[in-house]
């Protein structure tokens, strides 16, 4: 019971807040880009809206994902008595879930790909130089 209220409902009501703040976020984005269209060019218009479409989706992704593990948390012991099915629906989805939130961000956002497959690299090369005195030796 305490496993039930405490740990997935509170959980699946903050998964449903943060989604319902995230379109809240993306319509008053719409609404403040209305206002200024008069101002901003059509290429900027369709990056602003590529980028909100962008940032809902990948709120939707991560939200699924974390609702996908909750439920697999919760009902797979209920449902499974193989210890292997539990563990990957309990453990293995626990970790895999902060895994999964990962590569929505990496799928979402072309700037982050951009910035991780680059391929710059700046090395230094230096050479070191020792003397020996002979006659020390």
């Amino acid at each position: 019971m305490i496993g039930w209220y405490g740990d997935f409902l509170k959980n699946a009501v903050i998964v449903a807040v943060v989604v319902s703040l995230d379109i809240l976020t993306v319509i008053k984005v719409r609404f403040s880009r209305k206002k200024i269209q008069a101002r901003v060019n059509q290429e900027n218009q369709n990056k602003l809206s590529q980028r909100d479409i962008r940032f809902l989706k990948q709120a939707v992704f991560q939200a699924s994902v974390f609702m996908l593990e909750l439920l697999t948390y919760f009902f797979f012991p209920l449902y499974f008595q193989n210890r292997w099915v539990v563990f990957f629906g309990t453990s293995f989805a626990w970790v895999a879930v902060h895994a999964a939130d990962g590569m929505v961000v990496i799928v979402c956002n072309p700037e982050v790909r951009k910035f991780l497959m680059n391929k710059k690299t700046n090395s230094m090369n230096s050479t070191a130089s020792r003397t020996t005195n002979l006659n020390d030796v």
